[in-house]
């Protein structure tokens, strides 16, 4: 399920019990593995307690493909990386800014034919993440994809 121009629409708000951890980003592809390494680091308890490789290893891999698309189609600004997480459910949030446009509704994101060079990164998302939402707000662009959890 994918909804799209509000807030987290359709996600549920993280509980006020949950943990957050954010990150900044200057807009470079070598900070790439860095987002990585911060969302593994941000789960780290959540593997220990539910069991949740799968869970974790397919965050790393949203939060790469979404963070180079930001930088990539950025306008040079920061990106931010944010992680919220409870005994439900992870939070994984990426704003950048400008170009918002460039980004359709995460209901048509698609896997790029397999001969294609790009493209593949939104419809890989989109095929991991339990719900997407796209939220754009003058030039600025938040993807918060959520993934619940295995049951401990």
């Amino acid at each position: 399920m994918a909804t799209d121009d509000l807030p987290c629409a359709g996600l549920p708000a993280a509980p006020a019990g949950s943990a957050a951890s954010s990150l900044r980003l200057a807009p470079e592809t070598m900070n790439v593995p860095v987002a990585r390494r911060f969302v593994r680091q941000s789960l780290a308890r959540l593997r220990a307690r539910h069991g949740a490789d799968a869970v974790t290893t397919d965050l790393e891999l949203i939060s790469s493909e979404l963070v180079t698309n930001a930088i990539e189609h950025g306008d040079g600004r920061t990106v931010d990386v944010t992680v919220t997480c409870d005994d439900e459910r992870v939070l994984l949030q990426v704003t950048s800014r400008g170009n918002t446009d460039q980004v359709g509704p995460a209901d048509e994101w698609e896997v790029a034919d397999p001969g294609s060079i790009t493209g593949r990164g939104l419809g890989i998302v989109r095929a991991l993440a339990d719900e997407v939402s796209v939220h754009r707000r003058a030039d600025e662009l938040r993807i918060t994809v959520e993934r619940r959890l295995p049951a401990a």
